[in-house]
């Protein structure tokens, strides 16, 4: 059985900047940071009729306090009518996030994070109720890319492929190349589908 409540021998989440446009780490950062923070949230109103007055219950024995609004009596949580409302693991969700925006598919992540597959899979939906309605811009690149409607790579990711494809076009196609032992200019090529070069023999010249 795993353990779901400890993630000592976890390794570190990866590093999710590598993976997005330099303009998008300011609002993953945020993203992160507003997940760590949800759970510790006050309330300021009533989730069911926005009345700005409630009180604690502390009849309710739970992980979250619990409120009574003065006006409706309903109770609530921090986490009433938000995406994140009865999701369990709260101490987890942050750290998901940022293999999320990493690009780890959910079993890898569950694998990481020792927790169930089945867990990973049911937070992609509140993650991204979240990043729609709080960080935009950012749920528009990361949505687009988690769902393959576009699989344009950042900028930088994007010019050393480039970077790397012209080298390797350079190297298919000279024709001559200087010799590694003795820096003479004068190699030929002598295969056409394979980078082998040569010295010209002495009465070709």
């Amino acid at each position: 059985m795993k353990n779901s409540n400890s993630m000592s021998d976890a390794p570190a989440p990866p590093d999710y900047h590598r993976c997005l446009p330099v303009e998008l780490h300011s609002q993953a950062d945020a993203f992160i940071h507003y997940l760590l923070e949800l759970p510790k949230k006050s309330p300021v109103e009533c989730p069911a009729c926005s009345h700005p007055r409630f009180r604690l219950d502390p009849s309710q024995n739970l992980r979250l306090p619990f409120y009574r609004c003065a006006a409706c009596n309903k109770g609530f949580n921090c986490l009433s009518k938000t995406p994140f409302s009865g999701y369990g693991l709260m101490h987890l969700w942050a750290t998901y996030a940022q293999y999320l925006l990493a690009g780890w598919p959910t079993q890898s992540i569950a694998k990481a994070m020792s927790i169930s597959p089945s867990t990973t899979w049911r937070w992609i939906k509140p993650c991204r109720a979240v990043m729609a309605n709080e960080f935009p811009a950012l749920y528009h690149w990361w949505s687009a890319r988690q769902d393959r409607a576009s699989l344009e790579p950042p900028a930088h990711i994007a010019a050393q492929a480039q970077a790397f494809l012209s080298g390797l076009e350079l190297l298919l196609t000279t024709q001559q190349a200087v010799c590694p032992k003795c820096g003479s200019p004068d190699m030929q090529r002598t295969d056409e589908r394979r980078p082998d070069f040569a010295a010209p023999a002495a009465g070709a010249r």
